[in-house]
């Protein structure tokens, strides 16, 4: 007869609180973290348990981003960790974003009422971006044993230390499969159905982007309403007849009549144009402007959690498994070339091709390039999305070559939530 439950050591922070719960065989809590163990009967692999609980979970909760998987050596049985981000509950998030659609008139259309910038509330509004998830699963041949460890997206950067060490402290106690570590070769990560997002904002060309912008900080000029730009801003609902503004063209507005420098994420593409998403933080919400003057724009004013989807799909983050590159650097004259036209696929030198053929697969798959650019930062961050592969980061270039480095699909997520969340 099979024990239902597993024999499993884990370290925690003398600190954290445990509290009984009926439905799992350990829950603790502190510093924002709450982390649950629970394990049953199975005889599955670590590679049917991981494709069935990745397949799964973009069902499991409407919105669900799974953003990492990983294998995982130290548990003493066969392991992986997926990562994922659980949006906020619906009510939840309709709380935080209860105000109207961008071009909606407020009623006000023919009060004839002078635009009014938004008022400084003084403070950000909750967070309202979900939870991150960093789900541990190991199997032993007779057991599944899951490790969650679930914090508020907010924390994210707060909690990563004490997370990653309570999750390295597991240990599977007594007899495990002999196949405990991983082979270089894994199974290929299942897919999951990204969420679909629903076109934010409204379109608008560079001439009503420029009116617009034009508004930010100066009284109504009756003039615009004759321009080409003016009309176009009217034809879309971001300006009333009258020239009354709705309130969330007042939204969008503040950050720049408070002189916010905007981030930017651009990127080219091997198959595409180059893009363009940019952002302004608020006291109350984040304007974002999406396009170039070639394809055209879209603006509107959203909450972070809608942001973080916007740029975690824009990047492309995926799972996917991470395995180092032996060659800490290229050659300047290649990668330079590469990063700045990803449509150029200068030559590997063969000695780098030859020693470190996961180098070669992500040199050859189809490149995205993306750079982020934070008003605070002297630099921008280069990230390079190889399709079917994986992420890497750009680093200096030296006498020595420019520095390349894998990054993990989670990791670029964590980026993603540093910036979004900054401010």
């Amino acid at each position: 007869m099979t024990d239902r439950t597993a024999r499993v050591s884990i370290a925690r922070p003398a600190s954290w609180a445990t509290v009984h719960a009926a439905d799992a065989d350990l829950r603790t809590t502190g510093d924002g973290v709450t982390v649950t163990v629970r394990s049953r009967p199975s005889d599955n692999g670590i590679a049917d348990e991981t494709a069935a609980l990745v397949a799964r979970l973009p069902g499991s909760v409407d919105g669900v981003l799974v953003v990492g998987c990983d294998p995982w050596g130290s548990a003493g049985a066969p392991a992986r960790l997926v990562e994922y981000h659980r949006p906020a509950p619906p009510l939840e998030a309709a709380a935080a974003t209860d105000r109207p659609a961008v071009g909606e008139s407020d009623g006000t259309e023919h009060g004839h009422e002078p635009h009014r910038p938004v008022p400084a509330v003084g403070h950000r509004a909750p967070d309202r971006t979900g939870v991150f998830v960093s789900h541990l699963l190991v199997t032993t041949g007779r057991h599944r044993i899951d490790v969650v460890a679930e914090r508020p997206l907010a924390v994210l950067d707060a909690t990563d230390d004490v997370v990653a060490r309570v999750l390295e402290s597991v240990r599977v106690v007594g007899p495990a499969p002999a196949a405990a570590h991983p082979s270089r070769v894994l199974e290929d990560v299942p897919v999951p159905v990204r969420p679909t997002l629903a076109p934010f904002g409204v379109p608008v060309d560079a001439e009503a982007l420029a009116a617009l912008q034009g508004m930010a900080g100066r009284r109504w000029n009756p003039a615009v309403l004759r321009s080409p730009g003016g009309r176009a801003l009217i034809d879309q609902g971001l300006v009333g007849r009258f020239g009354t503004v709705p309130s969330l063209t007042s939204a969008v507005l503040a950050p720049w009549e408070a002189g916010v420098d905007p981030v930017t994420l651009e990127q080219q593409r091997e198959d595409g144009p180059a893009t363009r998403l940019r952002w302004w933080r608020g006291d109350a919400a984040v304007t974002v402007l999406d396009g170039t003057e070639e394809a055209g724009f879209r603006i509107g004013s959203v909450d972070d959690a809608t942001l973080l989807a916007l740029a975690a799909g824009r990047l492309g983050v995926t799972p996917s498994w991470t395995f180092a590159f032996a060659t800490p650097r290229l050659p300047a004259a290649v990668l330079d070339r590469r990063v700045e036209d990803p449509t150029a696929r200068p030559d590997l030198p063969v000695a780098v091709r030859t020693a470190d053929p996961v180098l070669a697969r992500f040199w050859d798959a189809p490149w995205t390039v993306s750079h982020l650019r934070v008003p605070t930062r002297p630099r921008p961050v280069t990230v390079v999305h190889a399709a079917g592969v994986g992420f890497a980061r750009i680093g200096r270039a030296t006498a020595e070559g420019t520095a390349i480095r894998v990054e993990a699909s989670a990791n670029v997520h964590r980026l993603l939530v540093r910036t979004v969340l900054a401010g």
